[in-house]
């Protein structure tokens, strides 16, 4: 086995990554970068081979495959829950054929006064909790084919969709700077010890300047 298979099952089995992704947020919160006020939620399909000529003769068994519009996709799912910026603070992962609102609870800290989220999220329920615990309900309405949204409600959904799309910014990173949009490992959980990694760095890479700067100072 190689030094670098050795590292990476050190990772996995401890669950470090896990640890490293708390500690750049809790450097983030020390720093006050991490704005807790409101909470983005949204998922992101990273796609596994879907291809059975392999030794095997088989897809992976852990993944799973769902519809995004007319594509069938094959892989897993990262759900993040992100400040208004985009900054990640919570972070699960599930086969791609999870429901997003079946991760809610676990994508927020607590602390939100206002929360964001597309149409995959809206519950009528959750809106009536949240409202009563004091949180601006700010998910994106969904219509049906029997009660179609109003030209109102479209109107309010591009309004918190301005919002919501910052939520979107460290899948951009993780994708196309850290080249994350397919699976490199066979398993959930292999995958998911770099994923924790891949966003610890995203949070560190968007906020690089304001953690480069120094302690009351100001960026020139």
């Amino acid at each position: 086995m190689s030094r670098r298979s050795c590292f990476r099952h050190l990772l996995e089995a401890h669950g470090l990554t896990a640890q490293l992704f708390d500690a750049a947020r809790t450097l983030l919160e020390t720093r006050g970068l991490l704005l807790k006020a409101g909470t983005i939620v949204d998922a992101t399909i990273l796609h596994a081979a879907s291809s059975t000529k392999n030794a095997a003769g088989t897809r992976d068994p852990e993944m799973r495959q769902t519809r995004k519009g007319k594509t069938w996709r094959f892989g897993m799912k990262v759900h993040v829950g992100t400040d208004r910026r985009g900054i990640v603070h919570s972070l699960v992962t599930t086969d791609a054929a999870q429901a997003d609102i079946q991760q809610l609870s676990h994508l927020l800290h607590g602390e939100e006064t206002v929360l964001y989220g597309d149409q995959a999220y809206w519950s009528e329920a959750d809106r009536q909790a949240a409202e009563a615990a004091g949180i601006r309900y700010r998910v994106n309405r969904r219509g049906s084919h029997a009660r179609p949204l109003s030209v109102y409600a479209k109107a309010i959904n591009r309004a918190r969709s301005r919002v919501r799309a910052h939520g979107e910014h460290p899948f951009q990173v993780v994708k196309h700077l850290w080249h994350g949009h397919r699976l490199r490992y066979k398993g959930l959980w292999k995958n998911t010890v770099r994923v924790f990694t891949q966003f610890a760095l995203a949070n560190l890479y968007r906020l690089r300047y304001q953690l480069g700067a120094p302690r009351g100072g100001c960026l020139a």
